[in-house]
């Protein structure tokens, strides 16, 4: 088996692979999203978005497992790097937002967006601005690694 780095690339190749799948996930939910919020759609099918938020889950769980797979064998230099906490960081702020979101999205199953006060619509923007800022973070952190 070929090697980079300490790790074998079929757990690189699931990393990035999870990573492409989970975005197309996230990139679709938020097109829903906004089609909620504009008004094309009056309320979410909740079938659809639950399976969305659990397979975008699945995909975050095998992004850490096979990350923690390759941060292993190389945690004596990641832990030197900022980047490397930085990355951890949003993938954290991920896990938890998610919580967040398995809350939130029955919100857009049962409303309408223009029936919402500000009050309901400012958690919603709040988890999707943490949701977009984490995973572009995490990418962008994970590419200045220094590997």
């Amino acid at each position: 088996m070929i090697e980079l780095l300490g790790f074998s690339f079929p757990i690189l190749y699931i990393h990035l692979g999870t990573l492409g799948l989970v975005a197309l996930l996230v990139l679709y939910a938020d097109h829903q999203a906004l089609s909620w919020v504009l008004g094309h759609k009056e309320k979410l099918n909740g079938k659809t978005i639950k399976t969305v938020h659990y397979l975008t889950l699945a995909g975050l769980a095998v992004m850490i497992i096979s990350g923690a797979s390759m941060a292993v064998p190389l945690s004596e230099y990641l832990f030197t790097v900022p980047a490397f906490f930085i990355k951890m960081g949003f993938v954290f702020a991920l896990v938890i937002n998610s919580f967040f979101i398995g809350k939130l999205m029955h919100t857009a199953v049962n409303h309408s967006y223009k029936s919402l006060a500000f009050s309901e619509k400012l958690p919603l923007f709040i988890s999707g601005g943490v949701s977009g800022i984490s995973w572009l973070g995490a990418v962008i952190a994970a590419f200045n690694l220094g590997l």
